[in-house]
C-alpha cells in the first residue's frame, strides 16, 4: 500500500501520555496535494492510509480515535476516546467527539459542537451548537442518542439518553430530546422545548417557548405549540391549529382527526 501521508518533526505535547505529531501528504489525493501539512495525530492508527480522509488546519486526533473514508476533520476539531470519523462525514469548526462518538455518510458536525458517549450522527444530519463560551462545555449529542436522516441540531440545543432526532426534523433554541423521545416528520424543536419521555414529534408540529412533552405523549401534524404548554401522561396532541398554555394529562386527546 502506498502511503499518503507521513509524520514530521513538528511536535505537540498535550500530557505526559498524549504527545501529537503533525502529518504531511506525501501524494495528491481528493482535495489535499503533495505537501500539504495537515493537523496533528497521536499515531498512524488514527488516521487511514486509504481512501481521501484527512486530518487538517490544526485538529488533533488523539488516544484511540479513528479517522477512514473519505471523512475530513480540521478547523482546530479535537478527535479522542474512541470516537470515529469514517465514510464522507466532515468534522469542523473547533467541534470535540469523545468516548465512543460515531459519525458517518455524509453528516456534518461544526460550530463547536460536542458529541460524546456512544452517539451517533449520520446520513445527511448535521449538528452546528455553540457550546463554547459557557462555563463549562456539555455535550450536545451524548449516551445512546442518535441523530440522522435530515435532522439538524443547533444553538444550545441537545439530544441525549436514547432520544433520536430523525427525518428533517429541527432541534434549535435551548430545546431538550431525552429519554428514549423521538422528534421526525419534519417537526421543529424551538426554545426551552423539552420532550422526553418516550414522547414522540411528528408530522410538521412546530413546539416553542416552554412547551413540555412526556410520559409517552404525541404531538402530531401541522400544530403550533407554545408558551407554558404541558403533554403529559399519554396525552395526544394533532392536527392543525395554533395551541398557547394547553394543558393535556392522562389520555386525553385533542384536536381535529385526520381523515
Amino acid at each position: 500500500m502506498k502511503l499518503k501521508y507521513r509524520f514530521t518533526g513538528f511536535q505537540k505535547v498535550l500530557s505526559e501520555s498524549v504527545t501529537l505529531t503533525r502529518i504531511e501528504a506525501l501524494i495528491d489525493f481528493g482535495n489535499v496535494k503533495a505537501g500539504t501539512l495537515g493537523g496533528y495525530i497521536q499515531e498512524s492508527d488514527n488516521l487511514s492510509q486509504e481512501g481521501h480522509c484527512w486530518v487538517a488546519d490544526g485538529a488533533y486526533v488523539c488516544e484511540l480515535a479513528r479517522i477512514s473514508g473519505d471523512a475530513l476533520v480540521r478547523d482546530q476539531s479535537v478527535v479522542r476516546g474512541r470516537a470515529c470519523v469514517t465514510d464522507r462525514a466532515v468534522v469542523r469548526d473547533r467541534a470535540l467527539l469523545n468516548d465512543h462518538a460515531l459519525v458517518y455518510a455524509n453528516a456534518v458536525v461544526g460550530a463547536f459542537s460536542y458529541i460524546s458517549g456512544a452517539a451517533t450522527i449520520s446520513g445527511n444530519a448535521s449538528v452546528f451548537c455553540q457550546t463554547l463560551g459557557r462555563r463549562s462545555r456539555r455535550p450536545n449529542v451524548c449516551d445512546l442518542a442518535v441523530v440522522t436522516e435530515d435532522a439538524m441540531l443547533a444553538d444550545g440545543g441537545v439530544v441525549r439518553d436514547r432520544a433520536v432526532l430523525r427525518g428533517n426534523a429541527i432541534l434549535r433554541g435551548n430545546a431538550r430530546l431525552t429519554d428514549d423521545a423521538v422528534a421526525t416528520g419534519c417537526s421543529v424543536l424551538d426554545g426551552k422545548t423539552r420532550v422526553m419521555d418516550r414522547s414522540y414529534v411528528t408530522e410538521f408540529a412546530d413546539l416553542r417557548g416552554t412547551t413540555t412533552v412526556s410520559g409517552r405523549s404525541v404531538v402530531r401534524g401541522r400544530c403550533q405549540v407554545s408558551g407554558p404548554s404541558r403533554i403529559l401522561c399519554n396525552a395526544c396532541l394533532f392536527g392543525n391549529g395554533e395551541f398557547y398554555g394547553i394543558k393535556l394529562s392522562g389520555d386525553q386527546v385533542y384536536g381535529r382527526r385526520f381523515s
